[in-house]
């Protein structure tokens, strides 16, 4: 869970990004609309914690599959479950992501994300390269796996400087799987979203 941390960290950066010619380029369009939208829902000072919550839940919705990271990072744990359980896992899940999120993007400090770029990986995959650029210290790579969704494109994974959000999060539960109940993780991601 400390890897979706640092990711939260890099989704905080998206403030006052770059925009560079991305019409033609869904994937790179989507990613840059996700920055735009965030440095509104951000800069304004009407919104309390519950609001910024409601908008970051609205936004995620929009741009990302929650459901399939969710399902993904759960790996062969998925498969058994009943729908009962699997409604729990998803919501606790998706709270969990939007509450970590929330809570890293309390401590933006101006950074700023450039959208670099992107290329496909297969028929529904393409990669859209970034870098966030701090006041101080060297650029970080971040890379947007975006996955078209019957013509409609949705993030499905986040990688900072190589190492993927999604995959990161599977080996982390199934750590976790090993000696506890899927009951006693979506206990914990429920904990881990209120703390």
């Amino acid at each position: 869970m400390k890897r979706l941390a640092v990711i939260a960290i890099a989704l905080l950066t998206i403030l006052c990004a770059a925009r560079p010619a991305v019409a033609n380029d869904p994937p790179q369009a989507l990613v840059q609309s996700l920055a735009d939208e965030v440095v509104v829902l951000l800069n304004n000072p009407s919104l309390k914690r519950d609001g910024r919550l409601e908008g970051l839940r609205n936004l995620f919705t929009k741009y990302m599959d929650l459901p399939f990271v969710g399902r993904f990072v759960l790996g062969r744990h998925w498969r058994p479950l009943d729908d009962g359980k699997r409604f729990a896992y998803t919501k606790a899940f998706e709270d969990y992501v939007v509450n970590i999120y929330a809570k890293r993007l309390e401590s933006y400090s101006g950074e700023t994300i450039h959208v670099l770029g992107s290329r496909s990986v297969n028929d529904r995959d393409t990669l859209v390269a970034s870098e966030i650029r701090r006041a101080s210290g060297p650029p970080v790579a971040l890379e947007w796996r975006v996955r078209d969704r019957g013509g409609e494109p949705k993030v499905i994974d986040v990688t900072v400087e190589g190492v993927s959000m999604a995959i990161s999060q599977r080996d982390e539960f199934a750590t976790f799987l090993q000696n506890a109940s899927i009951d006693a993780l979506i206990a914990r991601l429920k904990q881990d979203s209120a703390g």
